[in-house]
């Protein structure tokens, strides 16, 4: 059982990182150095066409994600590998993908022997923890056999950032070039995005764009007036090519304890908002957007590990109400004592705002 069956009053904590912090090592600076291919210059204008018009593709690679946000030391709240949300806050996760670029893929959460597994194919999704031997199932098979639709969280790649990323490009953003750059082994050019809102707190997305296939290979994400990345997420290894098939499969071993379900819970993987909520709204436009989430209930302040992690974030009012603000480099969280939440990479009178 993952933390959020077992904990059912942390359900509400998951957004924190399903929501604005992928747009997703404390004390640590990352500077990012790559080889230059001397590729043949490319405009901005050919790189946002090029991005625009590429097809997917099957591959399977590793992409490695870094959280720089500057947050406090937080909480242990749970087990089993990714069974605790809030480490995807901070420090360096491993990531392992697989797709036919058709309907079926696999990523899974690498942390040292162990990984959280999420399979998906034209029949079923299956979520597996080894390290508790746990494995979800969602069939795909609705009445009298028709097929259902289930939502699955999107891996976490430069692919899926990408394309959040550039539904705001215009017309609040300055997009310019570098020099190419190697990543993954693979030859690739820069296409850099900086907001012009100066409530923003994002300064400059960085995509590097595969030379050959097109897709974005990395994203760097860097916060207003800082010199180094945020957030990095990119392929450490890509092979292009089909995967063997049997990657799309899953059969529980023995000593397997096997849960159906209607949906996937999926702490630490991104996932539609509505799963956790009866109220998604979005306020603002482009770079200046706020998600407002309605919980339903208020915050449980009965829980100790929900009153210790509300804890190492300072308490805020106004108009709108009381609760706690997570101000971080790249992104502000609200979370009022009414059950509420206003998320994005907004300077923290956006939330107050949208709130009001």
């Amino acid at each position: 059982m993952n933390l959020l069956q077992r904990r059912p009053s942390l359900r509400w904590i998951a957004p924190l990182l399903t929501l604005g912090l992928v747009v997703t090592a404390p004390g640590v600076v990352q500077r990012v150095a790559s080889a230059d291919p001397g590729l043949e210059p490319r405009t901005a204008e050919q790189l946002l066409a090029d991005l625009a018009g590429a097809e997917p593709r099957a591959l399977s690679g590793t992409v490695t994600q870094t959280m720089n946000l500057g947050l406090p030391s937080l909480p242990d709240l749970g087990q089993g590998t990714g069974g605790d949300p809030l480490s995807m806050l901070t420090g360096t996760h491993t990531w392992r993908v697989w797709t036919d670029a058709k309907q079926s893929f696999r990523i899974a959460k690498v942390q040292g022997h162990q990984e959280m597994t999420l399979v998906h194919n034209p029949t079923d999704s299956w979520l597996w923890d080894s390290a508790t031997r746990e494995a979800v199932h969602v069939s795909h098979r609705g009445a009298k056999g028709s097929r259902r639709e289930v939502p699955v969280p999107e891996a976490p790649t430069p692919e899926t950032i990408a394309k959040r990323v550039l539904a705001a490009v215009e017309p609040s953003t300055v997009v310019t070039t570098e020099a190419s750059t190697t990543v993954a082994g693979r030859p690739a050019h820069q296409l850099v995005l900086s907001p012009t809102s100066a409530n923003t707190k994002i300064g400059q997305i960085k995509l590097a764009i595969d030379h050959t296939t097109k897709l974005p290979l990395r994203v760097l994400i860097t916060a207003r007036g800082a010199s180094a990345p945020a957030v990095t997420v990119g392929y450490t290894s890509l092979t292009l090519g089909t995967p063997d098939p049997k990657l799309f499969r899953f059969t529980p071993g023995k000593r397997v304890t096997v849960t159906e379900a209607d949906n996937l819970p999926m702490p630490g993987m991104p996932t539609p908002a509505q799963r956790y909520h009866k109220d998604v709204t979005i306020v603002g436009q482009d770079w200046e957007r706020v998600l407002v989430v309605t919980t339903g209930s208020p915050v449980p302040t009965d829980d100790a590990a929900v009153t210790e992690l509300l804890g190492q974030f300072p308490v805020v009012s106004g108009d709108w109400g009381r609760g706690h603000l997570v101000n971080t480099a790249l992104v502000s969280i609200l979370i009022t004592d009414d059950g509420r939440m206003a998320v994005g990479a907004v300077q923290p009178s956006l939330l107050y705002a949208a709130l009001t």
